[in-house]
């Protein structure tokens, strides 16, 4: 097993790199290093000797595809994120360079624009993408091309060792410790008797296993696992699937369809629903305000991030909120619990 003494002393051989040169090095690559990898030798030289040049980051971005959406607000955030490191300073002095590529939330377009961002764009590393059948379709090329990949996925197929040596899931919590977080609430004041609704992929199966699993930690049990294909525009026909002894109906849509998700959610239950709680990517890109989502007034949502601004009104949020282009007067047009 190759160990980060073994890469530093292989390296400052090879570089003249020093090992505190080195350690500044590693910290763009977040641990890399000190997981035993081996970074291009090319980018390795100019890092340590306090190049000037653009650090170019290849960015994965879902800019078509079901997750549009969120590649949108990815794009401005990771813009805005580039803006302000530059108008800092950079990153060890180099300025950052973002370098898009659209991956049309599919994953072997996913693992294609890895290769051409690593071999014709020569990116230091590849960063951006979100969706876990996408992340899982596309690492294993990062790996084959030893580029390190930073991806914004929530799935835990990261932290559980799944994926490659060359895959880092930076600033973000994975959905076991999320739903870990929020089950025992929704156990203790919705119900007991679960029924969930999830999207047919890694990221939707993390949430059947793990909240399945919270609810009959806690003396609960799952009435029903409904999984939903990613490219489903109609779900009327699952909704009588649903066990008329559920007491919480948990729901896990993503993507273009979740307006016509709740719309037809609501047509099917009326005032005859269970309670409700859905995490907030069922919504995500909606426009609160829109026809049809009456139906989730007493409904419940848990969210990462407040969408709205009196959510977490703080210096730091109205800078972000600020350099991304979002409304800070936007109010909700019903009122939901967010965890």
């Amino acid at each position: 097993m190759t160990t980060a003494r073994s890469t530093h002393d292989r390296l400052s051989r090879s570089t003249g790199t020093s090992r505190r040169a080195l350690l500044k090095t590693a910290a763009l690559g977040t641990g890399a290093l000190a997981t035993g990898i081996t970074l291009s030798p090319a980018a390795i030289g100019a890092h340590a000797a306090g190049s000037d040049k653009p650090l170019r980051i290849g960015f994965q971005v879902h800019r078509t595809g079901i997750g549009a959406t969120y590649g949108r607000w990815y794009e401005r955030t990771a813009n805005a994120a580039a803006a302000h490191i530059n108008a800092n300073g950079g990153i060890s002095g180099r300025p950052v360079k973002l370098l898009a590529e659209d991956d049309g939330t599919d994953p072997k377009r996913g693992a294609e624009v890895v290769e051409k961002l690593t071999s014709q764009a020569k990116v230091d590393f590849v960063y951006g993408p979100l969706f876990s059948h996408v992340v899982i379709g596309s690492a294993p090329r990062a790996g084959e091309l030893k580029i390190p990949y930073f991806v914004v996925s929530e799935g835990y197929h990261v932290a559980s060792g799944k994926l490659n040596r060359y895959v880092f899931q930076p600033g973000i919590t994975d959905v076991r410790a999320q739903v870990t977080a929020m089950a025992p609430w929704v156990m203790d004041n919705l119900g007991k008797r679960v029924s969930m609704i999830f999207p047919d992929y890694a990221f939707g199966y993390d949430h059947r296993d793990f909240f399945s699993a919270a609810v009959k930690a806690r003396g609960g049990s799952i009435a029903a696992l409904l999984a939903i294909p990613p490219t489903e525009s109609s779900f009327t026909k699952y909704f009588p699937r649903i066990p008329a002894d559920t007491e919480v109906l948990y729901h896990v849509m993503v993507g273009p369809g979740v307006l016509t998700f709740v719309k037809e959610m609501g047509e099917h239950f009326g005032s005859k629903r269970p309670e409700i709680f859905g995490f907030i990517d069922s919504l995500e890109g909606v426009d609160i305000g829109a026809r049809g989502l009456a139906f989730l007034e007493g409904t419940h949502l848990w969210e990462a991030m407040p969408r709205y601004a009196e959510g977490y009104d703080t210096p730091y949020a109205r800078h972000y909120r600020d350099a991304v282009g979002l409304n800070a007067d936007t109010r909700a047009a019903f009122s939901v619990t967010a965890l």
